[in-house]
């Protein structure tokens, strides 16, 4: 049995090197919203909703900890983020501060990652597969990713929550337990795999949902290896960029823009193939 599917693996690449004009508008809009998404991001201490973000985090973390101190060590293990907010408005304001900056924060990504990324997808889709228009695509696009956003708003306050803890019982001198860590790696895992199986679905099937949920259990034995494959070459061009960023920063970005960029469109339609092939057959 072909668990990577070679054929639609070679399929892939010969698409990429028969598309050149195409290929390079898609990395042209993928780079284009990487800018745009980074922009308003910001940085720690500099600009943009994470310098808001990293500035309340700071403050809402020196005043638990300084709460911590106090605490003894069953007690911190009781504590909860929510009875600190009863007893403290101070750590109140700033811990609603932190949500509406992650709320705003999230909804900005989450257009800019629909329109812009939903347009990358599009193109790469009439690579392999017929498509609606480019307005149908975007609105299924845009519903599609709803769950997968809210899904990533709790990975984004499960790992808050995590952090909290840590800063708690880091200062109570016991470690972090480890289930909160798990729980954040299946989330990502499940946000991706599932995810990438519902952009494939776009103008394909009804109620995209459920059927990349159902194609994606169904199917494990068929897509996972191949969606494992995928991420081990990222994993691996990742350490590669690391290691040559030990000697040159600027070598480290030319490698990574001319590598990272064409292994995005070619695992989009390394995917779209896979899916494809496995809704065609039933």
């Amino acid at each position: 049995m072909d668990i990577f599917h070679t054929t639609e693996f070679e399929k892939a690449l010969k698409i990429f090197k028969s598309n050149p004009g195409a290929i390079f508008k898609i990395i042209l809009l993928d780079i284009i919203f990487l800018l745009v998404y980074g922009f308003v991001k910001g940085s720690p201490d500099l600009s943009g909703f994470l310098g808001k973000i990293y500035e309340y985090l700071k403050i809402f973390l020196t005043l638990t900890s300084q709460k911590a101190k106090d605490l003894t060590l069953e007690v911190a293990r009781q504590v909860s983020i929510f009875s600190l907010i009863d007893e403290n408005p101070l750590i109140a304001k700033y811990f609603y501060l932190l949500l509406l900056a992650f709320l705003l924060f999230g909804l900005v990504t989450y257009f800019l990652y629909s329109f812009m990324q939903g347009s990358s997808w599009y193109l790469n889709a009439k690579l392999t597969s017929e498509t609606p228009s480019y307005k149908n695509y975007i609105k299924q696009f845009f519903k599609v990713n709803i769950l997968w956003f809210l899904l990533y708003v709790i990975f984004i306050i499960v790992g808050f929550i995590n952090s909290f803890r840590f800063t708690i019982l880091e200062r109570s001198g016991t470690p972090n337990p480890p289930g909160l860590d798990i729980f954040i790696i299946v989330l990502i895992i499940i946000i991706a795999y599932f995810g990438s199986i519902s952009y494939a679905l776009i103008g394909q099937r009804k109620q995209i949902i459920k059927q990349a949920f159902s194609i994606g259990v169904k199917h494990v034995k068929d897509i996972f290896p191949a969606f494992a494959l995928t991420v081990l070459l990222f994993a691996t061009l990742n350490y590669i960029l690391i290691f040559l960023n030990n000697f040159s920063q600027g070598i480290m970005l030319l490698i990574g823009v001319i590598t990272i960029f064409p292994l995005i469109v070619w695992a989009r339609a390394y995917l779209f193939l896979i899916v494809g092939k496995i809704t065609s057959n039933g």
